[in-house]
């Protein structure tokens, strides 16, 4: 593989990432603007960490924050993080030569805090007290 074709690799993450969404934004306009039934929440009665998130990505497509934020605001604030450091990279990439990162070195602290994120926030939306986190 090239050496520019190596150090472009990051880049294809957004991109994918635009395109699920995509997907997903056209699949529930096609379901008539209700997205799809949470499995989880069908068969529990308890909301998953994603549910609301197909209504959020279509909040976000138009530019409405605040209601991307009542309908799942951890999505919210991860897509944001994502498309600020995607532009990051594709700046660090692009325009000031700099290589690719090197994921080798990432703690596997980081993952397992984002689980413990995801956990309490499944846990959190699910009670009375932070009933606002619920879609």
């Amino acid at each position: 593989m090239a050496t520019r074709a190596r150090q472009l690799w990051p880049l294809l993450l957004p991109l994918a990432a635009c395109g699920f969404t995509s997907f997903f934004y056209t699949l529930s306009s096609w379901l008539g603007g209700h997205g799809i039934e949470c499995a989880i929440r069908r068969w529990t009665g308890w909301f998953c960490p994603g549910c609301g998130g197909t209504r959020c990505a279509g909040a976000l497509a138009r530019g409405e924050l605040t209601e991307a934020m009542q309908w799942n605001p951890m999505l919210a604030i991860g897509v944001i993080l994502f498309g600020v450091g995607s532009l990051y990279l594709i700046i660090s990439l692009t325009v000031l030569g700099r290589p690719a990162p090197n994921l080798s070195g990432v703690s596997p602290r980081w993952f397992w805090a984002g689980i413990a994120i995801i956990a309490l926030f499944t846990v959190l939306r699910n009670t009375s007290t932070f009933a606002w986190l619920a879609p």
